[in-house]
C-alpha cells in the first residue's frame, strides 16, 4: 500500500492547522508502521499485526512471534499513540527470564512544545508490566518526529525501570510521508511570501 492517495495529498492544505495536521501524519505512520514495520531495528522492520485496545490497558498476547502493533481505540490515548511488543526467541539456556521488548511511542510534530509522554508513561509501569511478570521486560520509549535522530539512556529510578529513549525522524520511519509533510509546510510558506 502507497501512501500517495488523497489523505496524504491534501496535507498541502492543512500545515497551517497544526490538529489536522499532526492528525493526518499520526493516523499515516500507524498505517505504515503496521504494513512495514519501524526502521530501528531489523526485528522491527517488518509488518506487524495489530491490536486494537479500548480498556486502560492492553491485554498482551505473549504467544506472537513476530512483533505486534497495540494501537488505542481512544484518540489522543494518554501518554502514548501505540506501542509495539516483541518477544525474543527463547534463551537455548533454561537459565533467566525470556526477553519481551516493549516499544511505546509517541508521535508529535512538535516535541519541544508537547507534554512528556515518558515519564507519565512509566509512572504506571507496574500496571503496563502486571500480565508480564513471567518476561524480562525490555522497554525502549520512543519519539517519532521531525525532531533528528537522537538517544538517551535513562537508569531505573523510583518505580521506573531503566530504559532508553529514543528520537526518530519521521523521514526515517517513512521518506514518503516526510515527503508530503515537507511539500505541506514549503507551500504554506510560498503562499505567505
Amino acid at each position: 500500500m502507497r501512501f500517495s492517495g488523497e489523505v496524504l495529498q491534501s496535507l498541502p492544505r492543512y500545515t497551517n492547522n497544526p490538529c489536522v495536521t499532526g492528525f493526518i501524519i499520526g493516523q499515516a505512520i500507524l498505517a505504515w508502521i503496521s504494513l512495514r514495520g519501524l526502521n530501528i531495528t531489523p526485528e522491527l522492520k517488518q509488518p506487524m499485526g495489530v491490536t486494537l485496545f479500548q480498556d486502560e490497558f492492553p491485554s498482551f498476547d505473549t504467544t506472537k512471534n513476530n512483533p505486534v502493533l497495540y494501537i488505542p481505540k481512544v484518540f489522543n490515548f494518554r501518554n502514548i499513540d501505540g506501542i509495539i511488543v516483541r518477544i525474543a526467541p527463547k534463551p537455548k539456556m533454561k537459565r533467566g527470564k525470556q526477553k519481551l521488548f516493549m516499544f511505546p511511542f509517541q508521535i508529535t510534530l512538535a516535541p519541544d512544545k508537547h507534554s512528556d509522554s515518558r515519564p507519565k508513561f512509566f509512572s504506571e509501569w507496574e500496571t503496563w508490566t502486571e500480565s508480564l511478570r513471567g518476561f524480562d521486560v525490555v522497554p525502549k520509549f520512543i519519539w517519532i518526529s521531525p525532531k533528528a535522530a537522537k538517544t538517551t539512556k535513562h537508569a531505573k529510578s523510583g518505580q521506573c525501570p531503566a530504559h532508553v529513549e529514543r528520537y526518530v525522524p519521521i523521514k526515517r520511519v517513512s521518506a514518503e510521508i516526510w515527503n508530503w509533510y515537507d511539500e505541506g509546510k514549503r507551500s504554506q510558506r510560498i503562499a505567505y511570501e
